[in-house]
């Protein structure tokens, strides 16, 4: 049978009214009548009913978590760093998998307020600027994460992606390649359009057109629409001699999709992927890539929701860097047609 508030008050010879205070913090107990109140819920098991204290116009200790891509190992880490700041504060994580989807992330806003959920981090994939506002008035905390928000009313945490950008090109620059792909994807918009605006301005600074830059679009987040990247690049007339991928999990699939047909890293094409998850280590051919500060991202951002400060919006930023591993090289002399 499960235990109640009556059976814990019982066993620790107190009041009801002192086990709520206990449960509420609604007043200050003895340190002595807090211990007992504690062995007690522990001995019975006693678990207390969340969902009258949000009926009484309390808050859930719960902090929602919304992605746009969930199968994306990046996310996981800034996840990781989130709960170990969550956690520590007494509070516990949903995550929201929006699949870059800004229908189904407005559905998660909507049943998050209606949660009374303590706090949102969001990694917007569209303008949800109403839905935030909704819960901010509603008395959660939101902060932005990994998405600039200059001029927003949010406060954020972000890597500098213009940055990182910048870091991809330039690389492949100084090794000699002159063709050169973007591969882009759904899901992270602003943070990709970033990376993109970042080798371009590499190639404009190194005195070339950035109209050169080639560009693909990958159609989805699943393990099939990444790996679909390599076979409509083996329909090009001319293969580039390197891609810049938005992110690790599009380089490694474009990485085994080339392999396929006899395209081999780095010999043949040189890549570089963007974020640093442990697969672009753990590769066959071990992935030169961006490198993300993932878990203090997550880190940050929670402990910036649970210490909001003066209300005042904060904007912190993290700086990404290049690490060089197996997948690039200088071109070949003999560019590979079709």
């Amino acid at each position: 049978m499960t235990a109640t508030i009556r059976d814990v008050a019982k066993a620790a010879g107190v009041s009801i009214a002192t086990v709520s205070n206990y449960l509420n913090e609604t007043k200050t107990i003895s340190p002595k009548t807090r211990s007992r109140v504690e062995e007690s819920i522990a001995e019975l098991e006693f678990v207390p009913n969340s969902a009258s204290r949000v009926m009484r116009g309390q808050r859930s200790p719960v902090i929602g978590y919304i992605v746009p891509d969930g199968l994306n190992p990046f996310f996981a880490e800034v996840a990781r760093g989130v709960e170990h700041a969550a956690l520590k504060a007494g509070n516990v994580i949903v995550t929201c998998n929006t699949e870059g989807d800004p229908d189904r992330e407005r559905k998660y806003l909507t049943a998050l307020a209606e949660m009374r959920v303590m706090g949102v981090l969001i990694t917007p994939t569209a303008s949800v600027t109403a839905q935030l506002d909704v819960l901010r008035r509603a008395g959660a905390s939101v902060v932005i994460l990994d998405h600039p928000s200059e001029g927003s009313s949010f406060s954020s945490v972000v890597v500098d992606d213009i940055a990182g950008g910048r870091m991809a090109m330039n690389h492949l620059l100084e090794l000699g390649h002159t063709d050169i792909m973007f591969i882009s994807g759904p899901g992270r918009e602003e943070q990709v359009s970033n990376r993109l605006v970042g080798a371009e301005l590499a190639l404009e600074a190194a005195g070339r057109d950035p109209r050169t830059l080639r560009q693909l679009r990958s159609t989805g987040v699943t393990p099939l629409a990444r790996a679909e990247v390599g076979e409509r690049i083996m329909k090009l007339d001319v293969l580039p001699t390197a891609l810049i991928c938005a992110n690790d999990l599009i380089a490694l699939a474009a990485q085994s999709s080339l392999a396929r047909h006899g395209v081999r890293t780095p010999d043949d094409l040189s890549i570089v992927g963007y974020d640093d998850i442990d697969h672009a280590q753990l590769a066959e051919v071990p992935l030169t890539t961006i490198r993300q500060p993932m878990y203090e991202l997550g880190n940050r951002a929670a402990s910036m929701l649970l210490e909001p400060g003066d209300g005042t919006p904060q904007v912190e930023v993290l700086m990404p860097s290049l690490v060089v591993r197996a997948s690039t090289a200088g071109p070949r002399s003999d560019a590979r047609t079709r």
